[in-house]
């Protein structure tokens, strides 16, 4: 976990890490490279195959259901609807959530939606 008080560059060192922003000085290595020596593309591969990051706001597709809206980040990296359901239905029931699947983010409490 990063705490800090506003202001203190919490964000700015998750944008750093995460390479999306440019360090001032050093160098951020990841699994053995300076991911400033590769583009933004490669970086973004990083991002989505490597890095996680469970923000204090959550960021839902409102349009989505809760299983659907954990699907997505597997579409996202490749796996069948099939499997990107089946590994969302798993972690929801990891956390007791299961029995909120079907339910749109917005029929949540800020607890459940930060639990999910």
């Amino acid at each position: 976990m990063l705490f800090g008080p506003s202001g203190c560059g919490k964000s700015t060192l998750l944008n750093v890490l995460m390479g999306l922003e440019h360090p001032d000085k050093g160098n951020i290595n990841l699994m053995d490279m300076d991911i400033w020596n590769l583009n933004s593309d490669e970086r973004a591969v990083i991002r989505k195959n490597s890095i996680g990051i469970v923000y204090q706001q959550q960021n839902w597709i409102s349009a989505l259901n809760v299983l659907e809206n954990i699907a997505f980040i597997g579409n996202l990296i490749g796996y069948s609807k099939e499997k990107s359901e089946k590994l969302a239905q798993e972690k929801l029931k990891l956390v007791g959530m299961s029995h909120r699947s079907f339910y749109r983010p917005t029929e949540l409490s800020v607890g459940e939606q930060q639990r999910i």
